[in-house]
């Protein structure tokens, strides 16, 4: 027997990530995977190019500025594609990556398309304080201070707000893994990166829910159980938890009643079979990459 809160919270999920999916299958072909924000003169030809190569290497296709952009040059349309573009952004944060105004503007537009786009962001903080980040204190204080005088407010704050946002997504401390041993760190970041990559098959799989008996979502007779909700949420929360059950219930899927006298075990049958057909038909895929467990 599932609870509404259940119901209600499988139903959101299930409508939003559909929406979401359909979103991004209309964008256009991702050239890259991830896309890496540094500070050239902090980790170019150290840690970030150890990183680059380890994941290239591991089959991901990286963007880094120096590959494609003239050294020096401020954030421009094709950078910007590019991060929109990718599906993972690592900004790797050092001391003097707020220095830079291109860092700053790289870092506002993943964090936006982290809010707005569910952008993965796996940040690593390269010999930094978080707290300092996170406060605008020590370098990042001074280097802010500096663009004040050549910046706008608006923008300041933007960067401000940005560089506060990514310290509170959980990423890598360099110093607190394996003792500040960089080749560890890295080891970590690819694996995440090629273990979130080898999820992207699930964005194919069409929506197929599974509705339960107790609660005929079809029918929309929630009655005072849903009605017991309103007062806790505001108005159009409510109205888009009805929305997201109205349009779950409309996919084709299975009614847990209606299969073989309510027996589970043949449902979770018919759900395997469903799943396993979809996986063996090769369209689906996306190419494989290294098996590494996070």
């Amino acid at each position: 027997m599932y609870d509404l809160a259940t119901v209600l919270l499988l139903a959101l999920l299930a409508v939003y990530a559909f929406r979401f999916w359909q979103e991004k299958a209309r964008e256009a072909p991702r050239n890259y995977d991830v896309f890496l924000s540094f500070r050239g003169g902090d980790t170019r030809t150290g840690f970030t190019d150890f990183l680059y190569n380890s994941l290239v290497a591991a089959g991901v296709r990286v963007f880094r500025d120096d590959d494609s952009l003239p050294v020096g040059k401020e954030i421009d349309p094709e950078l910007l594609r590019a991060i929109r573009s990718c599906r993972i952004a690592i900004p790797i944060i050092s001391e003097q990556y707020a220095q830079s105004k291109s860092c700053l503007r790289e870092l506002t537009e993943i964090m936006e398309c982290h809010r707005k786009q569910g952008q993965s962001v796996f940040p690593v903080f390269y010999k930094v304080n978080v707290y300092d980040v996170r406060h605008q204190l020590g370098n990042f204080k001074k280097a802010l201070s500096e663009h004040e005088r050549q910046c706008s407010s608006e923008e300041l704050q933007k960067w401000v707000t940005s560089l506060f946002s990514v310290t509170w997504i959980r990423g890598w401390i360099s110093y607190a893994i394996a003792n500040g041993h960089e080749g560890e760190l890295v080891k970590l970041v690819v694996a995440k990166v090629s273990s979130e990559l080898k999820t992207t098959w699930i964005e194919r799989l069409p929506l197929s829910p599974i509705l339960a008996s107790n609660y005929p979502i079809r029918s929309g007779c929630f009655g005072e159980k849903m009605l017991r909700h309103r007062d806790l949420v505001d108005g159009s929360t409510y109205e888009r938890w009805e929305q997201a059950l109205k349009e779950v219930g409309s996919y084709k899927g299975w009614v847990s009643e209606k299969i073989a006298n309510g027996h589970e075990g043949v449902l979770v049958k018919q759900v395997v079979k469903e799943v396993s057909r979809l996986l063996k038909n090769a369209q689906t895929h996306d190419p494989p990459f290294p098996s590494t467990e996070y």
